[in-house]
């Protein structure tokens, strides 16, 4: 299952339930949308496909209507699934939503109301202890949570991993301002791990090979969540993808700009 954030309107696309053999190709191909993704596949004999698996990407505010873009997602994941045009967020803020995501339950349940840790939000209101991750680690499954986690899981933070996740490689920068692509700092497991500036380090095919990785050394159902920081602004391209979209004229909506704004809020 794909999800791409685009604030108050979301649209979902793809399998939420699918047989592994197919997640592992799929997954690689949709990272594969860039150059910079994972070339690798793995097939391997499974012991116990009774149960389903579960792969959750999350992007990082990305507008709904920017799939015409990303062919592989289109054809290996929309076009084998469902598309729900209509779906909607009680708090379409980065850190509520995750928590939301990751529980079931609004934001007057979970605590995160925004991004902060100071304003009644962030990683610091979480209440971590019964999640999804938890509850399908207890039902068997196998599960990761390969990039970001919550606004405010900061680098001091990086040695604590959360309930229920067998993986867990996080984003541990703080909120989702800078260092999302090159200059971050990772919690392995557990262990504080600094990227710099190499080719090699831009974040989404760190953290694609990585989400490819698990599925290949899994056996059994599984569930990941790979969550990078792309294509959260400002927006840095690998090297290889920088000149891709050159030519692309920027979209502008109605609203921008908009020289009468009476009928809306102050």
């Amino acid at each position: 299952m794909a999800a791409v954030d685009g604030g108050q309107r979301k649209r979902f696309v793809g399998w939420f339930i699918c047989p592994i053999s197919v997640l592992a190709l799929a997954l690689v191909l949709i990272a594969c949308t860039s150059s910079s993704g994972p070339s690798i596949a793995c097939a391997k004999d499974r012991s116990d496909n009774s149960r389903p698996s579960i792969v959750l990407v999350l992007t990082d505010d990305q507008r709904w209507n920017t799939l015409w873009a990303m062919p592989a997602v289109r054809r290996l994941v929309k076009g084998r699934g469902v598309d729900f045009s209509n779906s909607f967020v009680v708090n379409p803020h980065c850190c509520p939503s995750r928590a939301s995501i990751l529980t079931g339950r609004y934001s007057h349940s979970t605590g995160v109301y925004t991004n902060e840790n100071e304003f009644h939000g962030g990683f610091s209101q979480f209440e971590d202890s019964s999640t999804i991750a938890t509850w399908l680690r207890e039902a068997g499954y196998s599960t990761a949570l390969i990039g970001k986690y919550l606004n405010g899981y900061l680098p001091a933070d990086a040695g604590y991993v959360p309930p229920g996740w067998d993986r867990w490689l996080a984003f541990a920068t703080g909120a989702g301002g800078g260092g999302g692509y090159y200059d971050y700092t990772l919690s392995d497991d557990g262990r504080a791990v600094a990227f710099g500036r190499r080719p090699r380090d831009h974040s989404t095919a760190v953290l694609a090979d990585e989400a490819v990785g698990f599925i290949c050394d899994t056996r059994g159902p599984l569930f990941l969540v790979y969550t990078p920081f792309a294509p959260h602004g400002k927006a840095i391209p690998a090297a290889e993808d920088a000149g891709e979209f050159s030519d692309l004229e920027l979209e502008v909506p109605p609203s921008y700009d908009e020289r009468d704004v009476s009928d809306k809020p102050r």
